[in-house]
């Protein structure tokens, strides 16, 4: 991908990424988005195969803030066969939409000590600035042009109060004793290591109190 920088005999081009986010972090995989959606608008067009809904969401996303016009095909199991289906702009709206159902409910599984997760924390951090992207784009722009790391922050919150995307009250009534989002300190260090000095029993708490704000939201 980096040789293409330079290159300026691509724009008749057609180009395929092989699920090119194997072993990436989540913050790495919006930047190869962000990239491969950039590389389409010089090339005559761009495949771009995975099985990651993550980086189907930061796909679509990154394409359509660059004006593109992305299509999605899917191989759809048929009993003992399969068949490969294309969708347009409202079927990916549709997928992307399920998507944060499902990450919601294996949080809310997890919650219950039905599921197991190995970084709650991240997960809820990132089922929030997802939501967060999809349902408020300018005020997330905006706040990503402020240069602020992260969504899920007091910081970053005020401002959606501000701009009338979230209920003030809302999140006053998620407030701990010392005034602040507690649950904030479990979701925003960023690192594998945010909830580890959490016992179990804290962490469910915690995730339902996110879940409870997502939903509101």
């Amino acid at each position: 991908m980096a040789s293409l920088e330079n290159r300026t005999d691509i724009s008749e081009k057609v180009l395929i990424f092989d699920d090119p986010i194997t072993s990436l972090d989540y913050d790495r995989q919006s930047k190869v988005a962000r990239k491969i959606a950039h590389i389409s608008t010089q090339v005559n067009q761009v495949f771009a195969l995975t099985h990651d809904r993550h980086f189907f969401r930061h796909l679509f996303v990154q394409s359509k803030k660059m004006n593109l016009a992305p299509y999605y095909y899917y191989i759809k199991k048929m009993g003992n066969s399969s068949e490969i289906t294309v969708s347009d702009e409202v079927g990916i709206k549709y997928l992307v939409d399920k998507k944060h159902h499902y990450e919601f409910w294996e949080l809310q599984q997890y919650s219950l000590g039905l599921y197991n997760l190995n970084e709650p924390s991240n997960s809820l951090r990132q089922l929030f600035e997802d939501l967060l992207e999809y349902k408020f784009p300018e005020t997330y722009k905006e706040i990503k042009d402020k240069n602020i790391k992260t969504h899920f922050t007091s910081q970053s919150l005020k401002i959606y109060v501000e701009n009338r995307c979230i209920d003030e009250n809302l999140l006053n009534n998620l407030k701990g004793a010392n005034g602040e989002l507690d649950i904030l300190s479990f979701t925003n260090d960023e690192s594998h290591a945010s909830a580890n000095n959490y016992s179990e029993k804290e962490k469910k708490d915690y995730v339902k109190k996110g879940l409870e704000l997502f939903r509101k939201v």
